[in-house]
């Protein structure tokens, strides 16, 4: 981008500055994929899916967000400060609707003098306010874009693909929600998935390279070896949240603190710290890389009218352009009325998400200790007074599976051993089938169990009994709390002793 015939170095090249950086950023990934896995994993692997939940549950308090964002950007190398920016975000998001806008403003920079890149004196100038939204549907950025002969600058409004929002530069956009994912990485802002992810490796895969343990309410979580080593610090009592994040490789290394403050029930990030220190300068010569965050003005919750996402709310003035880049409907138009419209079906609220929508299976709450969930749900009637004090086992299957099949057929071998040490059997087909296709292979099978089927959401229900794969057992003892689950049918007789 030109400015005054200099070139300008300024946020809408953060991405390519940054570069060493997010060598660091992506380490936690990279690492985990490409070290060989070995057996004897460290520390407890189960504090991941703790770290999740209480992650998750922090976030689902958080309905709408609004408030205003200082940062503070610098580069410098060994002589000192190289560009120093200061920004403001006053940002707004309803996560029903799954919306956020914000208005960007530079308020400060400083060039060091002489400065240049590829030949081109690096421009101290002011860049102009931004104003964007994001949707589910859309990227719609308002920015001065048009030079008049006259050297009047023109707004006009672009929509890209929502997805174009995680490729831009940070001054081009923002979201709350990003500080709360422990890198602050648009491109891997979910850290449930990457919690679930790491999680599979240890259990699936075996790596040795993924330790998790716990002192008091903080849990750390370390990753790599000592060429290229991450170590993340979760803090339960601030929501699940991370407070520390450190990297290191052989190019440099990484800093990230974060300090939180909680309203209305939900932890919200209060400051953000990022730094990096590289060995190889960047385009700009710079060795070292400071972000500072401070939120103010933090608001949850309050109602947000569907007007705060307009094209008004953007700034639009009449006659300007508005320039649809999605590749459904590349357009250009100059009103924007009927850009409401549309903006209204891309808002519309929907249903909160339950645990089993935002959880992977792997983090479903472990039933080891707790009562036994009812029964009755799945279409069988127990009478309370034919299993008191009996132990009850449980197996979900699928009958249109052979380890599961071949499963429920042992079972039924085991059948009278069973009843006699006091085992009330009883089998859940998981999925839907057919009730006379279901019941005709239990006769053929010669399958005397209770046998039920799952009669509502199939994945809210084995999230709930913490079903991870099938055939999938659950034994009780004869309080019928819960004592042994996820074992195999060569197991029962040692889990019944």
């Amino acid at each position: 981008m030109r400015i005054h015939g200099q070139f300008n170095l300024g946020f809408d090249r953060q991405q390519f500055v940054v570069t060493s950086g997010i060598l660091l950023i992506f380490s936690g990934i990279i690492i985990s994929c490409v070290l060989p896995a070995t057996a004897g994993t460290k520390g407890d692997i189960e504090l991941l899916r703790l770290v999740a939940t209480a992650h998750q549950a922090n976030r689902a308090r958080i309905r709408t967000w609004r408030g205003r964002a200082h940062i503070e950007v610098i580069n410098a190398d060994a002589n000192g400060i190289i560009i120093k920016d200061k920004q403001t975000v006053d940002f707004i998001s309803d996560r029903s609707r799954g919306v956020t806008r914000w208005k960007w403003i530079h308020n400060e920079r400083y060039v060091r003098e002489g400065l240049q890149i590829e030949g081109h004196p690096v421009s101290d100038t002011l860049l102009e306010a931004l104003n964007a939204m994001t949707t589910r549907g859309g990227f719609y950025r308002r920015a001065p874009a048009i030079t008049t002969r006259e050297g009047q600058r023109l707004n006009t409004i672009v929509i890209w693909p929502p997805e174009r929002a995680h490729r831009s530069s940070y001054s081009d956009c923002f979201d709350p929600m990003w500080y709360l994912t422990g890198h602050m990485t648009k491109c891997l802002d979910d850290l449930v998935d990457r919690l679930a992810f790491l999680y599979r490796r240890v259990k699936n895969q075996g790596a040795s390279d993924i330790i998790a343990t716990r002192q008091g309410d903080l849990v750390f979580l370390q990753l790599g070896n000592e060429n290229i080593l991450t170590r993340h610090t979760f803090d339960l009592s601030r929501g699940g949240n991370v407070v520390k994040y450190y990297a290191h490789s052989n190019n440099g290394t990484e800093l990230r603190e974060w300090t939180y403050e909680q309203i209305d029930g939900a932890w919200v990030p209060k400051t953000f710290m990022f730094s990096y220190d590289v060995k190889s300068p960047d385009a700009l010569g710079a060795t070292s890389r400071i972000r500072r965050v401070t939120f103010v003005e933090n608001i949850l919750n309050d109602p947000i009218s569907v007007s705060q996402f307009s094209f008004k709310a953007l700034g639009y003035q009449d006659g300007e352009q508005v320039t649809d880049q999605r590749p459904e409907n590349p357009s250009v138009y100059f009103e924007s009325g009927k850009w409401d419209q549309k903006l209204a079906l891309e808002l519309q609220v929907l249903p909160e998400r339950t645990a089993h929508e935002e959880l992977p299976p792997e983090f479903a709450e472990i039933l080891t200790g707790k009562p036994l969930p009812e029964l009755n749900d799945m279409g069988i009637n127990i009478v309370p007074e034919q299993i008191a004090g009996k132990v009850i086992l449980v197996c979900f299957f699928d009958m249109n599976q052979r380890p599961s099949r071949n499963c429920i057929i042992e079972l039924g071998r085991q059948a009278e051993e069973l009843k006699e040490k006091g085992v009330t059997t009883v089998v859940i087909q998981a999925s839907k089938v057919e009730a006379n296709k279901l019941n005709e292979w239990i006769k053929k099978n010669d399958i005397s169990f209770p046998v039920g089927m799952i009669q509502g959401d199939e994945e809210k229900t084995r999230f709930n009994w913490h079903v991870k794969s099938l055939p999938w057992l659950v034994l009780t003892d004869g309080n019928h709390v819960v004592t042994s689950e996820g074992f195999s049918v060569s197991e029962l007789e040692d889990k019944i002793k």
